[in-house]
């Protein structure tokens, strides 16, 4: 039982202490260039469910949507495919904390006016308190996340590398960026983590599998797909643990695939969770209520093609190389430098820092300052 109080008192004050960072000045966050999009997003799907129109096209994605202008610029926007959660918890936000009259300002013309350098405040973009009120839950699941990150590290190893892994998620630009505004994946990083943690609680018991944990863990892996699509990646990596069900600690009999009984108990739970998470991912989703079938199919296509418009040409062999590198550098690193320029330079902040709009107004550049 102290053991137990302990991890909740460790949980309990890494929860406070990321909060206090990732909710800290959250109105002065300067605006992600795809904040107008999404906010816009999150107040419709927020009015459509509390309005019980579930069937509404711009929901379904099948039909005309007449609440949103999905063309901006020969660009297809999607409100269907942002996730209801996201598009909730956003809506929540504006709806309990914002004073100001509801305007969809990713609907007005002309759009883009980030990119144009016409952005006005509470005209054609949000203002800060309106970022502020949608932006009420993010930090809490991003503090969220971090406290998970912990348990699966104190899972696997102890509460010394659980608070390491904890530590190493916080401060990763990333997170902190996420974490303060309206994008889809502060969601999919605590659902992910989420749904790796009762993976594991499910298999702490090598001679016994908890159900419970796994079931829970598929409806939480379900949640991140109706987030975002992409978690569909992770499903391999969630079939090998479920197959592994071994201590980390140990090494792994490879003895054990031989078994049959081992094998088909494997192959017993993984479709179980399977049939779980595709089961829940339309059932939780009303953007896949009127056709599920095509709909998958859709999705599924969205990952496997990439659209490029004649100003964007598709990459070289070259370019499929390293242009994932440069945009995971351009996404970790130039927000830390947007936030160095914000707090520490802002006379002489560059013309491609004041374009980005990804700086992140915590003092996470602090050892650059000095």
């Amino acid at each position: 039982m102290i053991r137990n109080y302990k991890v909740y008192l460790i949980s309990l004050i890494i929860f406070i202490s990321a909060y206090a960072i990732l909710g800290f000045n959250l109105g002065e966050q300067g605006i992600y260039i795809d904040e107008v999009f999404h906010h816009t997003f999150g107040v419709i799907w927020y009015d459509s469910v509390m309005s019980g129109d579930l069937f509404n096209p711009c929901i379904t994605g099948i039909g005309d949507c007449n609440m949103f202008n999905e063309k901006c610029e020969d660009v297809y926007l999607s409100i269907a495919t942002g996730g209801i959660i996201k598009g909730m918890f956003s809506g929540m936000g504006d709806e309990f904390f914002s004073e100001t009259e509801r305007t969809y300002y990713g609907n007005l013309e002309p759009c883009r006016p980030i990119h144009k350098n016409i952005a006005v405040a509470g005209e054609n973009i949000p203002s800060s308190y309106e970022l502020e009120s949608a932006r009420f839950f993010f930090p809490i699941f991003g503090s969220l996340a971090v406290v998970v990150s912990f348990l699966i590290g104190r899972n696997l190893f102890s509460n010394s590398v659980g608070i390491v892994f904890a530590s190493i998620l916080l401060f990763h630009s990333l997170l902190m960026l996420y974490g303060r505004i309206i994008q889809s994946e502060i969601f999919l990083i605590f659902f992910i983590l989420l749904s790796i943690l009762l993976i594991l609680y499910s298999i702490k018991n090598q001679d016994k599998t908890q159900i419970k944990y796994l079931v829970l863990g598929a409806i939480t892996f379900a949640l991140a797909i109706n987030v975002k699509v992409t978690a569909l990646e992770l499903f391999p990596l969630l079939f090998i643990i479920i197959l592994w069900r071994s201590d980390v600690r140990k090494k792994f009999d490879v003895s054990k695939i031989k078994d049959k009984k081992f094998l088909v108990k494997s192959v017993f739970l993984i479709l179980i969770f399977s049939t779980i998470v595709f089961s829940t991912v339309i059932i939780t989703n009303p953007y896949y209520y009127v056709d599920p079938v095509e709909q998958l199919k859709y999705q599924y296509n969205n990952l496997q093609v990439h659209k490029f418009s004649e100003d964007h040409p598709p990459w070289s062999p070259l370019q499929e190389f390293y242009m994932p590198f440069l945009g995971t550098f351009s996404t970790t690193i130039y927000p830390v430098i947007d936030a160095y320029y914000y707090i520490f330079d802002a006379d002489n902040t560059p013309q491609s820092v004041i374009n980005g709009h990804t700086f992140i107004s915590i003092p996470l550049t602090m050892p650059m300052g000095l």
